[in-house]
């Protein structure tokens, strides 16, 4: 009996030995395995933040970011924009020539007025000969356009003197029959004065008008005093509501009832505008 007790009590002290030797080792496996662990998710954590902080450096503008970026730009388009009109465009060779030729010959000129040399004014009058030498080959040239090509011509309107000069004879003509016209329908009433100067050179002019183009010529002045032997109306207060200030000499116009009356003229005008008064 006491071999078998000691023999229990070697293997029970074995087993303890063994359970603390397992305790041991789990004991230091389970550190080993936690600080690997630390390890590991700190390294993780390294380079997520490596990851991230790359990936922000180089990632490119997006969204409202790119817009902010745009903005920083737009001070130099913008000036770039005003620069680019503000340049002048280019002007063609043959418009630098004549701008050249234009501000030569007024420099010239603005010298030879402060400075009147006999060399100044040379020099003014032969650039002044090139441009009037440019002009007349010119003129030549667009008579010579207008004699080829009769689809250039206008009857209508003057080309040359001779075709002007037919054209007044003609609208001369048509305007005639028109006063002629209007003359059997209204007439003249010529507002003068005995003592008035201008009364006296305007008459004629009237009454060669009125007899050329068939008008009834009537002569009224405030007084009824008779004007150059010509018998003369006295203002029955008509002309004064239209002439309150009685000023002489006035020509009107006046239709055959009496109850249309203007005033064309006042002063002394000559037949030609008289006549541009009426067409």
């Amino acid at each position: 009996m006491k071999w078998l007790v000691n023999i229990a009590n070697k293997s029970l002290l074995a087993i303890t030995l063994l359970v603390i030797n397992l305790w041991l080792l789990i004991n230091d496996w389970a550190n080993h395995a936690f600080a690997g662990t630390m390890e590991l998710d700190s390294s993780n954590k390294n380079e997520m933040i490596r990851f991230n902080v790359n990936n922000q450096f180089w990632q490119q503008p997006q969204g409202f970011l790119w817009y902010n970026e745009d903005h920083a730009y737009k001070p130099e388009i913008l000036k770039f924009s005003q620069d680019k009109k503000n340049q002048k465009p280019e002007l063609e060779p043959y418009d630098q020539r004549i701008e050249a030729l234009k501000k030569e010959f007024n420099r010239a000129q603005r010298q030879a007025l402060d400075n009147p040399t006999l060399e100044n004014v040379i020099i003014a009058q032969r650039l002044h000969k090139q441009i009037l030498e440019k002009s007349h080959k010119f003129a030549t040239m667009w008579q010579l356009a207008t004699i080829l090509d009769y689809k250039l011509v206008n009857m209508d309107e003057p080309v040359n003197s001779l075709h002007k000069k037919l054209y007044e004879v003609r609208q001369e003509e048509e305007n005639s029959k028109k006063l002629r016209l209007l003359a059997k329908d209204w007439g003249l009433i010529l507002q003068v004065n005995q003592g008035c100067e201008y009364c006296h050179a305007f008459t004629p002019i009237v009454l060669e008008f009125a007899n050329k183009y068939k008008f009834q010529l009537l002569f009224v002045s405030n007084d009824g005093e008779n004007f150059e032997h010509i018998k003369t109306t006295r203002d029955t207060g008509l002309l004064s509501r239209l002439n309150p200030t009685n000023f002489v000499p006035v020509l009107y116009l006046v239709d055959s009832s009496g109850k249309q009356i203007y005033p064309v003229a006042r002063g002394i005008i000559n037949e030609d505008k008289l006549l541009k008064i009426f067409y």
